[in-house]
């Protein structure tokens, strides 16, 4: 932790250089995360910058800030830059800094408690879809459980097309459609279910938000999402008709 008359000079050193190099702060955020710099005014200094979000900061040093956060209201922050950067990254950046992202998101998801899905739902339900299928990617290895009063609008954003390359599509749809082409190989003598947990996580999450809307056809409409025209073998439609007699 950096006394005070140290923070001040930091951020000083920290605005003078982001106005004279060309806006970019990078040599100096690598040299900080290798010495392990922290302070809570530093924290606050890069998300002010969007500088998590937007990607010049080093992950490994972000989650040394996720590490020494315990302030519910900069734990709210940092996670709202981790999941801005998950939302903005294509696959391959995505899966280069995939382990830190998902440690940093643990903690702080875990910090702000039930406000978590009030966080993670606004960037479900705008944006590009791969970034909203990331998402929801990293909800299903996180078991991100959402809260009741959200498990309608969930349902919602995940069950509602938009144009996606000239075609109505919705979030699950494109999830799904992932998680076959990941899984292909595999579907031969086996259903989506018995090899993806994030398929798993899905149809949970489905269920609950019909038990709890008291609409069971929500998750029976997942059945009708074009399974079909994906591979006529995929055993995926059983599945779901087990919903049916559960719910």
């Amino acid at each position: 932790m950096l006394a005070s008359s140290d923070e001040q000079q930091l951020l000083v050193l920290l605005n003078r250089t982001l106005n004279e190099k060309d806006h970019s702060v990078n040599g100096l955020s690598e040299v900080l995360a290798d010495v392990k710099v922290y302070s809570e005014g530093l924290v606050d200094w890069v998300v002010s910058k969007s500088f998590i979000e937007t990607g010049p900061w080093p992950l490994r040093h972000v989650l040394l800030f996720c590490d020494q956060t315990a302030d519910i209201v900069r734990a709210t922050h940092l996670c709202r830059q981790l999941l801005g950067r998950v939302h903005a990254s294509s696959i391959e950046t995505f899966q280069k800094g995939q382990n830190n992202l998902l440690e940093g998101l643990r903690q702080m998801l875990a910090g702000i408690g039930p406000d978590r899905t009030s966080v993670l739902l606004p960037f479900l339900q705008k944006g590009k879809m791969h970034g909203r299928v990331l998402l929801l990617c990293v909800a299903a290895d996180l078991s991100m459980q959402f809260a009741r009063s959200h498990l309608g609008d969930v349902a919602r954003c995940l069950l509602s097309e938009v144009e996606v390359d000239t075609t109505d599509r919705s979030l699950s749809t494109s999830f799904l459609e992932q998680e076959y082409t990941r899984y292909e190989s595999e579907l031969e003598h086996k259903s989506l279910g018995a090899v993806s947990n994030a398929f798993r996580y899905l149809q949970t999450l489905l269920r609950s938000a019909a038990l709890d809307d008291g609409s069971p056809q929500q998750v029976l409409t997942v059945c009708n999402l074009g399974f079909k025209t994906l591979n006529p073998r995929l055993q995926i439609e059983g599945e779901f008709e087990q919903e049916r007699t559960s719910v």
